[in-house]
């Protein structure tokens, strides 16, 4: 029973790892928000890279963080922030590490901050 387990584990942990995608790089920040139940940043339509699939005719071209994520681990969702107010100040565009969707907006779980 226990080999059985580890291995269900093992399979729902890689099919969960493998569903998290880099975007192309080149998102530069339009602007931020930081509202109730939006927190992220919008890009135009021609930096807008969805690699999850999350909407098929946006209208508002978003990433955001996941409230749950925001609960649970608040110190590097403030780095993650401080990261996309850097991008926007600076002129320097990012990579997101999308995983997965929140309704019809890339959901942000992790960033990299590029020249």
């Amino acid at each position: 029973m226990k080999k059985v387990l580890a291995i269900v584990s093992s399979v729902l942990i890689l099919n969960c790892a493998e569903a998290a995608t880099w975007t192309n790089g080149n998102q530069a920040v339009d602007a931020t928000i930081w509202r109730p139940g939006y927190h992220g940043f919008y890009v135009t339509q021609q930096n807008f890279h969805d690699p999850e699939g999350c909407s098929t005719s946006p209208t508002q071209y978003l990433y955001l963080f996941d409230p749950a994520f925001e609960s649970s681990d608040p110190k590097t969702v403030d780095r993650l922030y401080s990261m996309i107010l850097t991008a926007q100040s600076t002129g320097k565009k990012l990579n997101v590490f999308v995983d997965g969707c929140l309704g019809v907006f890339p959901k942000i779980t992790g960033l990299q901050l590029n020249k």
